[in-house]
């Protein structure tokens, strides 16, 4: 049929043939054949006989293999087995010169989960993803005993068990910053860690719905530092990281629905730090008399107080044991001149502040303090004016 037609120009032809469609004066033919590379791509032949290739060329492109266990299949595109994959991955980058970008697709419709075998895998410039349904279920990837993961930095909507007692990935490099990419999803060992990090400058970020669950699945070690990104719908579960003497992880939560939990025990020689970019400070404009009392403060507000009209109590918030509010804190400022009515700020349930149960303020005009959560059960007084 016809493909496109203008006056004066080349008519466009689509053929279905296997054979390759002879040169016709006015016409530009197009066809399908298998390349080099095994694999389906686009030709025409203009009227000259000059044959054009019209889609990318297979070799140092962007590639697509399927590993679909039990189908049967032995490629050029999809593959029963992982080591006739990645023998056409091999092959792939041969015809490229050692370049190209790839992607690794799991499909479990047949058979589940997918098991990579132990074995040595260059995957630099590869992506692994599974089939992408709204974020759920992930695909599950069980990686075997014995393997090994070179240049592996992007992940898409997969489940990876880890059940080796060896690490697959442990070559990030101390002379450059190192980036990994988990997006809707989660890394978990019935083994040792997932990754291994040493002597290196990391960043490790966690997008749409991705966990790390404990045991460690991350380790940092020798003069490691760096941070890991917590998105949206993303968790770093207790017990999911382990260091090093030395180490220094920042834990960046950049999402208000990411959680990045402070209980990490195989970090207590190392430094761990934890940063909550979406807890913006609330300053309310209402100010409380002793007629509003008892007033129950939220996570990174300003109470503003006015002493003149009697006592005053302030409830600070409980501190889930989780670690979610550690670094968060509470103002409490009197806003006028009087010291007439007595202030006590008092702490949750067994939660104390500065060890004690409450902070009396003192007879001190537009006194304020800053209470900041320890992530377990302290709100520890860092600033108090005058």
């Amino acid at each position: 049929m016809s493909f496109f037609r203008r006056a004066g120009a080349l008519i466009a032809r689509f053929f279905t043939s296997a054979a390759d469609p002879a040169a016709v004066a006015g016409e530009f033919p197009l066809y399908s054949k298998v390349d080099g590379g095994g694999v389906s791509q686009l030709f025409g032949r203009s009227d000259n006989g000059a044959v054009h290739q019209i889609s990318p060329p297979a070799v140092g492109g962007s590639q697509g293999l399927i590993f679909k266990p039990g189908s049967g299949a032995a490629g050029p595109v999809v593959f029963d087995t992982w080591a006739a994959l990645y023998a056409r991955l091999t092959t792939l980058r041969s015809q490229a010169n050692g370049s190209g970008i790839y992607t690794i697709q799991f499909d479990t419709s047949v058979a589940s989960p997918c098991v990579v075998p132990a074995g040595a895998y260059d995957m630099t410039d590869v992506t692994w993803e599974g089939i992408d349904v709204a974020f759920f279920p992930k695909t599950p990837v069980t990686l075997a005993d014995g393997v090994v993961l070179t240049g592996m930095r992007r992940f898409r909507h997969l489940a990876i068990l880890n059940t080796g007692l060896s690490s697959p990935i442990t070559d990030f490099n101390p002379l450059i910053y190192n980036s990994m990419f988990l997006e809707a999803t989660d890394f978990a060992t019935g083994g040792l860690p997932m990754v291994v990090i040493t002597n290196s400058v990391f960043d490790l970020r966690l997008a749409a719905n991705s966990h790390l669950d404990g045991p460690p699945v991350v380790s940092v070690q020798g003069t490691s530092s760096g941070n890991i990104w917590v998105g949206e719908v993303s968790f770093v579960n207790s017990d999911s990281l382990e260091s090093g003497v030395g180490v220094s992880i920042a834990l960046n939560v950049t999402a208000s629905s990411g959680e990045a939990n402070a209980i990490q025990p195989a970090v207590s020689v190392g430094t761990l730090g934890i940063t909550n970019e979406t807890a913006y400070r609330q300053f309310p404009t209402q100010i409380y008399t002793g007629a509003s009392s008892p007033i129950l403060s939220a996570l990174q507000e300003m109470v503003q107080i006015d002493r003149d009209a009697g006592a005053i109590e302030v409830r600070l918030p409980s501190i889930p044991a989780d670690g979610v509010t550690r670094g968060q804190s509470v103002i409490v400022k009197a806003v006028t001149a009087s010291v007439v009515g007595a202030v006590s700020v008092v702490s949750d349930g067994a939660d104390t502040i500065d060890g004690a149960a409450s902070y009396a303020f003192p007879a001190t005009a537009r006194h304020a303090v800053t209470f900041v959560s320890d992530g377990v059960s302290n709100w520890n007084i860092v600033a108090a004016y005058p």
